[in-house]
């Protein structure tokens, strides 16, 4: 946000390396860098119905909530939960006493986990992103196009990640599937829908 007149200020980027490039920032939203999303969803909603689901509850209930809380731990030491990575921890499964349950996985889901082993026995998932390799310092000469201002990457000499099913559209970039690899954390999350399939908490 700009100083003074509360007017939002967007990121945008020029050139095609670091060596012929840069960012600047104005007012127009459009085109914007990819790899920092210039705005945000926010759950209204959401946070209304926190809102008040808190403003209704008494001074009682408020003092006995934050007497549970793991910012009033103090010194004392209080076990993690159960399983830390089957799904994501929020601050309520931290409360002393807090059960945090694992999901519902249903048996035809743990058959399909299973199944995606097959005989190699290891899950491949399309990777996420991939890089281009390494060719020194790119071009210094200045770039006019518009073709690397809204993508993850810049010409072939920039090495940051970007996915490739959705490269820049100009030479030599060509969309491809992504490639399959062991993801860890796709490993992460079928090991974690399998564990609270075998081992549920809750």
């Amino acid at each position: 946000m700009e100083l003074g007149t509360n007017a939002p200020l967007y990121v945008h980027r020029y050139g095609s390396n670091i060596h012929n490039g840069g960012y600047y920032a104005d007012k127009d939203w459009a085109n914007t860098v990819s790899h920092y999303s210039a705005g945000r969803a926010i759950d209204i909603a959401g946070l209304e119905s926190t809102y008040r689901q808190l403003d209704g509850m008494s001074d009682a209930a408020v003092a006995a909530m934050a007497a549970r809380s793991p910012l009033k731990a103090g010194t004392a030491t209080r076990a993690l939960p159960r399983y830390f990575s089957i799904r994501e921890v929020d601050f309520p499964d931290l409360f002393a006493g807090a059960t945090m349950a694992t999901p519902k996985v249903p048996d035809s889901e743990a058959q399909t986990l299973v199944d995606e082993l097959g005989p190699k026995g290891y899950w491949t998932s399309p990777v996420p992103e991939v890089v281009n390799p390494y060719q020194g310092d790119g071009p210094s000469a200045a770039y006019t196009g518009t073709a690397y201002r809204s993508k993850h990457v810049g010409d072939a000499w920039d090495t940051s990640p970007y996915p490739a099913d959705n490269p820049p559209e100009v030479p030599p970039y060509v969309k491809r599937d992504k490639p399959q690899f062991i993801v860890t954390s796709e490993w992460i999350r079928r090991m974690g829908r399998l564990i609270a399939y075998v081992a549920p908490q809750a």
